[in-house]
């Protein structure tokens, strides 16, 4: 993270890990931790919406997108019609960045064994069939060790949209407020979907 930033925010940033059911069908069976960033508007906090942040991915890791938001929305200035919007809209928000289930600082999913993979070459001149095969055979193996990762069935677009109601209920919103960006947008609408 920006330290020199958070350091800025103070008690303005907060984080949390938060329980999520592992399966939103079990509820009361096992859990997993989603990790939540809030920086709080610089005004009356407590009588702002939280906007919610999603980077896109799949697997993007959002932790840090309530800093980045925050931040940049900081430095509008009153001089231009832009930086007057800039900082009305920071103004007007708390920042939430999450880790989507996972990836990140929540619950993670391993996807490795004990096998070899073959080295790559990822230049222009990797276009040879024997690096070809390689990849191919490495991105199987990885698909093949995800699949045997126990919560894999689990670490997908509606438990994420579920774990965002959650955290948005848990923050005391009526409704979300949300802002993805390229998968972040079908997140968005999965969203919308289940809880219009």
């Amino acid at each position: 993270p920006d330290t020199p930033y958070l350091k800025e925010l103070g008690d303005r940033a907060q984080c949390a890990d938060i329980r999520a059911p592992l399966d939103y069908d079990a509820p009361d069976a096992q859990e997993i931790v989603v990790s939540m960033m809030r920086v709080k508007a610089p005004q009356d906090a407590e009588s702002k919406p939280n906007l919610f942040f999603n980077p896109g991915g799949p697997g993007g890791d959002g932790l840090e997108d309530s800093l980045v938001f925050s931040r940049l929305l900081s430095l509008g200035s009153s001089d231009s019609t832009l930086g007057r919007k800039y900082k009305e809209l920071g103004d007007s928000y708390n920042f939430v960045g999450f880790s989507p289930r996972g990836v990140g600082a929540s619950t993670t999913i391993e996807c490795y064994g004990n096998e070899l993979v073959y080295p790559i070459d990822d230049t222009r001149w990797g276009d040879f069939a024997q690096n070809i095969q390689r990849i191919v055979d490495n991105a199987r193996y990885s698909a093949t060790s995800c699949q045997k990762n126990p919560i894999v069935d689990y670490i997908n677009t509606d438990t994420t949209a579920r774990d965002m109601d959650l955290m948005r209920h848990l923050l005391g919103d009526d409704k979300l407020h949300y802002f993805g960006t390229s998968y972040g947008t079908w997140l968005g609408f999965w969203y919308a979907g289940i809880f219009p």
